[in-house]
């Protein structure tokens, strides 16, 4: 005699759809299952539950007296929470448009204006914040962007004159532009002893601006004689004569080119120009 007994339904059990991880998160899996007596998963625990940590495929079987059943899910590991620079602050020139990027795919983008592009276009000094996420979080990051002066207008004033031995001091006076003279000098000032053409370039990152004047020389200054001391009759004169180009300043204050002498006396003449005075007696 032998009695045969109902063993009851076979097992059943579903790990149901794949599962998404973002890096460092771990997951509970919980079964949807039926008359299991015995649970075996693939890394050998014999729990009910199973906690997922790392992309993979996972397996389960499942067991009573009846059979077993058998499911398997794959764990899928998403990227991280996007990273991402709009690099250091910067200036730009009034008239310039810079354009930020950033260049990640599979990603959210969010611009101060709403935008979602790419890139984005800015004109002008602004602050700059921009937005990135995916189903792992999001990230943000900032520039700040000013603006640079523009080139300022070069004007190295009129012509000079020049004596000998004498020398101009060229100096516009600026700062934060590059200096390129006529002789290929960078100096921010130029010293000019000789006659000639001096030319002068500034430039900074918005601009170039250039000027030139002429340097003369004007002469040299005046060497003054009026001869030796001398003798006159009564009744003679003498005509005291003056160089030519000059400013002409006699004893008495006159201004004349010549004077006539006729009586005894001390007579002075002083003569200028641009380059000096000189006087005789």
């Amino acid at each position: 005699t032998i009695i045969v007994l109902d063993g009851g339904p076979a097992p059943s059990v579903d790990l149901g759809a794949s599962i998404d991880l973002c890096p460092g998160e771990s997951v509970t899996l919980t079964p949807v299952y039926a008359n299991v007596e015995n649970w075996l998963w693939s890394d050998g625990s014999t729990l009910a539950q199973y906690i997922v940590g790392n992309n993979g495929q996972i397996t389960v079987a499942v067991s009573n007296a009846c059979g077993i059943a058998h499911d398997t899910i794959v764990a899928n590991l998403l990227p991280d929470a996007p990273l991402f620079n709009l690099g250091p602050d910067t200036s730009i020139c009034d008239d310039e448009i810079l354009t930020l990027s950033i260049p990640l795919a599979n990603v959210n983008i969010l611009w101060p204006d709403g935008s979602d592009l790419p890139d984005f276009l800015v004109q002008g000094p602004a602050s700059v914040i921009a937005q990135v996420s995916n189903s792992c979080g999001m990230s943000f990051d900032t520039i700040s962007i000013g603006l640079l002066p523009d080139i300022p207008p070069l004007d190295l004033g009129p012509d000079q004159s020049l004596c000998p031995g004498e020398l101009i001091l060229i100096d516009p006076g600026f700062n934060m532009v590059t200096y390129q003279w006529q002789d290929g000098s960078a100096e921010p000032f130029f010293h000019a002893v000789s006659s000639g053409t001096y030319s002068l370039s500034v430039s900074n990152a918005c601009g170039t601006d250039s000027d030139s004047i002429e340097v003369t020389i004007s002469g040299s200054p005046p060497m003054t004689t009026l001869g030796p001391d001398t003798i006159l009759c009564i009744g003679n004169s003498l005509l005291l004569s003056s160089s030519p180009d000059m400013i002409h300043v006699w004893q008495d204050g006159s201004l004349s080119e010549t004077f006539l002498v006729t009586s005894t006396g001390l007579y002075m003449l002083t003569e200028s120009n641009d380059c000096g005075s000189d006087s005789d007696s």
